[in-house]
């Protein structure tokens, strides 16, 4: 496994950036409450909630991990249309992606935003026409940020300042993600999104 991979964040406003990070120290991290501790370092922008492992989508030999936040102000919902069985439910700030070995958290592999685009065609059997006018809840999200119909679910009292909840159920997945009390820290790693000379994540944490 090589110490340094590539990966994507799904920004809250619909578009993805491709970052590098040392997953070394997440290789040898064998829990994973410490995993999710290492992880929260990169550069989001958050939620009002902690971070948390939002889902999996399972492959036959791989998984695609989502980790970020379930609660936030309706003005940083995640405007990402994100493949079934999460297409229904609400997200907040940045999500990050992860791939990995399939019901393990290791193994991590590259994950660019061409793979994304490949993956989440996929995710709807391959029908998907990127040139059609017609594709609607089938066309990648990043491409529809300026949707001006888009309209967040909301109780009617709510107003804008106040936090939205996720639907999202707490469910744990087969490798034990579950509520871990992560922490946010402000001291947070930046990553050069143009350029491999990124900080490593075990250096941040000495």
């Amino acid at each position: 496994m090589e110490d340094s991979i590539t990966t994507i964040i799904l920004k809250n406003d619909g578009s993805i950036n491709e970052i590098k990070f040392n997953s070394k120290s997440l290789e040898k991290e064998k829990d994973i409450i410490k995993k999710m501790k290492l992880l929260s370092k990169i550069k989001l922008k958050k939620g009002s909630d902690k971070f948390n492992h939002l889902h999996s989508y399972e492959k036959e030999s791989y998984d695609i991990s989502l980790f970020g936040f379930k609660k936030g102000k309706e003005k940083i919902i995640n405007k990402h249309d994100l493949p079934p069985p999460i297409d229904n439910e609400l997200f907040f700030g940045d999500i990050l992606m992860i791939k990995h070995k399939s019901n393990e958290f290791k193994d991590y592999k590259n994950f660019t935003d061409k793979d994304y685009e490949i993956w989440y065609e996929s995710q709807f059997g391959g029908f998907i026409d990127l040139g059609s006018d017609d594709t609607s809840s089938g066309s990648n999200s990043y491409n529809s940020s300026d949707d001006e119909d888009y309209v967040p679910h909301k109780n009617n009292e709510e107003d804008d300042d106040e936090s939205v909840k996720s639907n999202h159920c707490d469910s744990e997945e087969e490798f034990n993600f579950n509520e871990t009390e992560t922490e946010d820290d402000d001291d947070e790693i930046e990553y050069d999104e143009e350029s491999d000379n990124t900080p490593e994540l075990e250096k941040e944490l000495k």
